[in-house]
């Protein structure tokens, strides 16, 4: 059976987050409303896709190495809101409380290290899911590779990008070299937009061959508009093509899907005031194992079998107290009926008595 692999644009998701939500903070005073939604939006991501390896990818700065091609890249973008400055490195404990494995590089956007990691799964004969609402990484849809909208729970395919941008995925970075990006302040061609951008390659094959025989486009504005802005046209390619060849120290086999901790993820959401994630938490952790590989499935179910007991029982509670005796250190919670502490009932409780990892509640 072909293994699946999930790319997952995580910058993408806070920013997001960040503008989608309104202000929250945490019970310590720190704005979290961009970690809150964040969180939330892995919690609906188990259910859409299941996979054999799972990789969170970040920007580690906003400049990075197409800033030497181009310096005013991504210029004209607004500064970093000061309310999400302290939710990044949060945003990264949030990850590893999902028990995500998760990727940054200096020089690098997240776009990059996402295809790198797409063509080197390829390469293994893998299939991909890319996932992000960025449509720049449409360019890497092909056979092998699929793209899902999370915002829209939408898989996009060739098809898809044809309607959208004119041409296959393969000449999508050709029409947004012409078209620009005022958004990353690509410059591109002055006066020619996405559907012109389209006519033109579909007319002439490439972007290449758009600049090379620019001379004979019939309308006089745009073909001295092409011929003035060549440079600009290439300089675009440059900055809207993703690299696909990153030099990454690890190989996507060591990004294998992991099993969540649920004692962390419940400290987590309590650390940070996310009481009302609790139940879709353990729902989330318990399809989360169920969308393991079978052989890792049944490692994690093998190890909650053989350490949880249910205590129905005076004589089985006294066993469990001489444990404690015994190991002069234990954890205790309860277990109520919802998440309101003066309508709460308690319905029971559990113990441990040593280090473990569970996949439902």
């Amino acid at each position: 059976m072909t293994q699946k692999v999930c790319l997952i644009d995580g910058s993408g998701y806070i920013f997001r987050a960040f503008y989608g939500l309104p202000m929250m903070t945490s019970p310590s005073g720190v704005p979290v409303n961009a970690v809150f939604g964040y969180t939330n939006m892995f919690l609906r991501l188990t259910q859409n896709i299941k996979c054999d390896y799972c990789l969170v990818l970040f920007d580690a700065k906003r400049r990075n190495y197409r800033n030497e091609i181009f310096p005013d890249y991504k210029g004209t973008r607004a500064e970093i809101p000061e309310e999400l400055i302290p939710q990044f490195p949060i945003i990264r404990e949030a990850t590893n409380a999902l028990n995500l494995n998760y990727l940054e590089m200096e020089g690098y956007e997240a776009d990059d290290l996402i295809a790198t990691y797409a063509r080197q799964a390829t390469e293994k004969g893998m299939e991909v899911v890319v996932v992000s609402a960025d449509k720049d990484l449409m360019q890497l849809i092909r056979d092998g590779v699929e793209y899902y909208d999370p915002m829209k729970d939408k898989f996009y395919g060739p098809e898809d990008v044809k309607e959208k941008f004119g041409v296959y995925p393969e000449r999508v970075v050709d029409v947004q070299a012409l078209a620009g990006d005022s958004i990353d302040n690509v410059p591109g061609v002055p006066g020619i937009g996405l559907k012109t951008a389209a006519q033109l390659i579909n007319d002439f094959g490439s972007l290449e061959e758009v600049l090379n025989r620019a001379s004979e486009i019939k309308q006089n504005k745009r073909r001295e508009t092409l011929l003035a802005n060549i440079d600009n046209a290439r300089i675009s390619l440059q900055l809207v093509t993703l690299k696909n060849d990153v030099p990454v120290e690890k190989d996507i086999t060591a990004f294998s899907c992991r099993a969540p901790h649920l004692d962390v993820l419940h400290k987590f959401i309590d650390d940070y005031g996310f009481r009302s994630l609790k139940s879709r938490i353990e729902k989330w952790a318990d399809e989360r194992c169920s969308a393991l590989p079978e052989d890792v499935q049944n490692t994690v179910f093998k190890e909650v079998e053989k350490h949880y007991e249910l205590v129905q029982t005076e004589e089985q509670l006294k066993k469990w107290v001489e444990k404690i005796k015994q190991k002069r250190l234990f954890a205790f919670d309860t277990e109520t009926t919802g998440f309101n502490p003066v309508f709460d009932k308690i319905v029971g409780f559990s113990l441990a008595t040593e280090e473990s990892f569970f996949c439902s509640g």
